[in-house]
């Protein structure tokens, strides 16, 4: 599977894209699996080979934001 790509508007700051990590490293294990675009705002999940669904991975965006 291709790794998801997500605009997160309100990203422009490390300490936002630390949050989402920090939202998202129980669901993908390994702090690799996640590319922050802060410019762009944009976030890329690898999910390959995980049991989590991309659903599970826009839930815990939302819950950040």
């Amino acid at each position: 599977m291709d790794p998801l790509t997500y605009r997160i508007n309100d990203m422009d700051c490390a300490n936002e894209a630390a949050l989402l990590s920090r939202a998202l490293l129980p669901l993908v294990g390994l702090e690799s699996r996640l590319d922050f675009d802060l410019l762009r705002r944009t976030l890329r999940v690898d999910i390959s080979g995980l049991l989590v669904t991309p659903d599970q991975i826009a839930q815990a965006i939302r819950s950040e934001e």
